[in-house]
């Protein structure tokens, strides 16, 4: 799809809209083009579309923004962007100075994108006609069908059983953590069929089981763009009047985000917009921000994406009043800085280079993937001073195995920085064939990588020498993936493979492609 095919099909459905289509209508329309294509089943496409219908409609007779932009915001096509907005930064910013490490361990826990599916059955279909498979949809095998397991599927596109994400918990409970970071996307991937009951029912229950295992260890909790339905739609203030909100979802979060610690001064912020803080021990205040309101797939944002819940004006006067009171802030989200709209990018890393000593980790999920995030000064892009941390998925989609992350931390009369990052991952193959479905220690950051510390400076250091030395990447790479041991049907990471990922690992900020190309012209045979 092409910025002109783009612009045509969003100039027809206005087209429809304007001419007076009914939305029983379009959905008709949309289904039949959806079954035409035969890329996924009938369901699916019916699904989607009742799901989306109306808030498209709704969007597009709302928005001020023409199929240039929308086309952009969307999908990535055509060079039309939203307006730029900006944000101002107080002055009087600290000198910054190397953190003064302590002699006291404090130890986080951090869960991502669990997506634990309640109708997963054993045996069943893991490549199948669906999305995602391991469901009994009923679709055609044949010999080169693969089967689920038990606690998830090596091959194919699948969602892992609740009793994975037990095992998970269950393991890193062994582990004795201090806190335990969820940063979102907790609910299936079979986004055509679920409806606000079944958001919730992931939130509650994945909350509850947490607790389960961790009865008594604080857990802060960030939204994924899965928290919604449709996926991605995070209705703005503006559209609230006419019946497009999250009450629904915000008014449960309440409950379930102070059972995990959070105090009732915090809830304000919840209702008004899914993001809060609070300091679960004294020093550290943890900062959850809703990234949704700056991610480009959130079609509400074609209506206000200038910072529409306030969340970034607030985030500025927090990170203060932290900097006022001498304390260490940990910022989570579920989306990478780098990967949010232009502006919401770059006024998140205003902020991170204003408040450098004052933010000493930033926790993400999102891509599944181990991986890892460099921000720079936004006055000079050579300076690293902020890294942002990928917690991998319990999902496997048969490319990786099922992990989560631990984080030492100098603790309580420290810096609050993190002294190593520790992932455990499950051996999926022998736990399928019988084996203890354990979680042990797949690797210490610190020690892989030979790093003095883990300062964004030191992580630079790192990253531009992986441009340069294969093996060094190579082992990020089998990481990336969290397998155990390189297997042999392992995508062939090849130069572009290798220039890709790298950009990504130092593009912090959406409105600066000059670490991309930097390290990019390192890489061999670039």
């Amino acid at each position: 799809l092409g910025c002109i095919k783009c612009r045509a099909a969003v100039a027809a459905i206005n087209n429809l809209i304007s001419t007076g289509a009914t939305e029983a209508e379009l959905e008709l329309a949309a289904i039949s083009i959806c079954v035409s294509f035969d890329i996924v089943p009938r369901d699916v496409c019916v699904g989607m579309v009742k799901l989306a219908t109306p808030q498209v409609v709704y969007v597009l007779n709302t928005t001020k923004y023409n199929e240039k932009i929308i086309c952009n915001t969307l999908f990535g096509l055509c060079k039309s962007k939203l307006p730029s907005w900006t944000l101002d930064i107080p002055g009087h910013k600290p000198d910054v100075v190397s953190p003064v490490i302590g002699n006291s361990t404090y130890r986080i826990l951090h869960f991502s994108d669990t997506h634990f599916e309640p109708e997963y059955v054993e045996g069943s279909p893991s490549t199948c006609d669906h999305p995602f498979c391991c469901r009994a949809w009923g679709d055609a095998v044949n010999e080169n069908t693969t089967y689920a397991g038990r606690w998830g599927a090596e091959n194919g596109i699948c969602d892992p059983p609740l009793r994975t994400l037990e095992a998970a918990l269950k393991s890193a409970a062994d582990l004795e953590p201090d806190l335990i970071y969820v940063t979102g996307d907790l609910s299936p991937h079979v986004v055509w069929m679920l409806d606000e009951d079944d958001i919730r029912a992931s939130v509650v229950d994945t909350a509850s089981t947490i607790r389960r295992y961790f009865p008594d260890t604080p857990v802060a909790y960030a939204l994924g763009n899965h928290e919604s339905v449709p996926v991605n739609s995070f209705p703005v203030p503006a559209a609230y009047p006419d019946g497009y909100d999250m009450d629904w979802l915000y008014s449960l979060l309440e409950f379930v985000w102070k059972d995990g610690g959070a105090p009732e001064s915090a809830m304000d912020t919840v209702r008004k917009g899914g993001y809060y803080h609070w300091s679960p021990v004294p020093g550290l205040r943890v900062i959850s921000i809703n990234v949704n309101y700056g991610f480009h797939e959130n079609w509400f944002l074609l209506i206000n994406h200038v910072d529409p819940t306030g969340q970034i004006e607030w985030l500025k006067q927090v990170l203060l009043d932290a900097e006022i009171a001498g304390e260490k802030v940990h910022i989570i989200g579920h989306i990478a800085w780098g990967s949010l709209l232009d502006s919401y990018s770059h006024n998140l890393n205003k902020l991170l280079t204003r408040f450098e000593s004052t933010i000493t980790g930033i926790f993400v999920g999102h891509t599944h993937f181990d991986e890892l995030q460099l921000m720079w000064d936004v006055k000079d892009n050579t300076r690293a001073v902020g890294i942002a941390y990928f917690g991998p998925s319990l999902s496997s989609n048969g490319v990786k195995s099922p992990s989560f992350r631990l984080y030492e931390v100098d603790g309580p009369g420290g810096s609050w920085t993190v002294r190593d990052s520790l992932t455990y991952s499950m051996n999926l193959t022998l736990a399928n064939a019988g084996e203890d479905p354990a979680f042990p220690l797949a690797y210490s950051a610190k020690e892989t990588y030979d790093l003095p510390d883990l300062s964004p400076s030191s992580w630079a250091d790192v990253i531009f020498k992986m441009a340069m030395e294969r093996e060094l990447f190579d082992e990020y790479f089998r990481h990336y993936h969290s397998f155990w041991m390189e297997p042999a049907d392992l995508e062939n990471c090849d130069t572009g493979c290798q220039k890709k990922l790298l950009c990504g690992m130092v593009s912090g900020d959406k409105t600066d492609n000059k670490p991309c190309k930097r390290i990019e012209a390192l890489v061999p045979g670039h």
